[in-house]
């Protein structure tokens, strides 16, 4: 009969900033595959009982001994700085460990195996960027059960897709700065400096004049004078000194640029809510919606009002 074997491993992009609310959420899914994992092993023992009755005579000890049905291994492993780990059963049973209140984890490693079923949850990077969970088992359906537990869980934390690009931007926010940097100084340098204009000419003024009210013998002598001013170019026009000026939505638009050019620099890298790690949790959550409520409001005041006030004709 046909079949479809699905995945049981899945790689999930972050970045991941899990609570401590949220570890234990964890502990108690896997609390829930192990007894399912347990019930599962029990089937498997009775299936074998049931089509070889007489094994266990044969080799002298319980089936329930023989490998791989004698295995039963759960673990909690973090990962700290220094190449130094943190062990234990359960998230909950690291948060005692009063010697290392001040680390922040770098990542962990959580793994539940029973038997011929097995459950591994990992965060391999230091910036907590993927999540990977391997589900294994000799039943997929089995398998699947479980993986969609986990599932359950992580999709209620997983970050949005923006979030995701906006971590993998911070390669090109060093290049992004020096522009930006480039840009305002260009903007400072021309809001600091000053042009001469020339403005119109009282010799150019004065033989306009005179030719509207025409020449007769008593200016006669002052337009010769005029034409010849004009003609040699010895007359001067006034000069007038003006300062740049910068419009205030372009300084504006500029103080965008250098929010994104900051924000670029600094995504949210993930983090978990151990120890040290739960400040960094609260703080990169502030740092988001801080983010989140900043760039549309630039957006708004620097974009949209000035097209909309050109628009009304204001």
């Amino acid at each position: 009969m046909a079949s479809i074997t699905l995945p049981t491993s899945v790689s999930i992009p972050g970045p991941w900033l899990l609570t401590p609310q949220n570890l234990t959420e964890l502990d108690s899914v896997i609390d829930s595959c192990f007894e399912s994992m347990q019930k599962q092993r029990q089937r498997t023992i009775e299936n074998i009982l049931a089509s070889q009755q007489n094994e266990q005579k044969i080799k002298g000890r319980p089936i329930e001994d023989e490998y791989p049905l004698n295995i039963n291994h759960r673990a909690v492993t973090v990962y700290l700085g220094g190449g130094r780990t943190a062990d234990g059963v359960r998230f909950s049973d690291l948060t005692t460990l009063a010697h290392i209140q001040d680390e922040k984890p770098r990542g962990f490693r959580l793994k539940a195996a029973l038997a011929k079923s097995s459950v591994e949850i990992q965060l391999n990077s230091w910036d907590n960027k993927e999540l990977t969970v391997d589900v294994k088992s000799d039943d997929n359906d089995f398998a699947q059960e479980l993986l969609g537990r986990i599932q359950n869980w992580s999709s209620e934390l997983q970050s949005r897709k923006w979030l995701h690009v906006w971590n993998n931007l911070a390669f090109f926010a060093f290049f992004f700065i020096i522009l930006i940097l480039t840009i305002n100084i260009c903007a400072v340098v021309y809001a600091r400096t000053s042009e001469t204009l020339y403005g119109p000419s009282t010799t150019l003024q004065q033989a306009r004049e005179l030719v509207r009210q025409g020449v007769t013998s008593v200016n006669e002598a002052k337009a010769v004078e005029l034409l010849l001013s004009l003609q040699t170019g010895t007359y001067s026009t006034p000069a007038i000194i003006v300062r740049h000026h910068v419009n205030s939505w372009i300084w504006m638009l500029l103080i965008l640029l250098d929010f994104l050019g900051v924000a670029a620099s600094f995504p949210p890298r993930g983090a978990i809510g151990l120890w040290a790690g739960r400040r960094s949790v609260d703080a990169q959550k502030r740092w988001i919606r801080i983010v989140t409520i900043t760039i549309p409001g630039l957006l708004l005041t620097t974009v949209f009002m000035p097209l909309v006030r050109h628009w009304l004709g204001y």
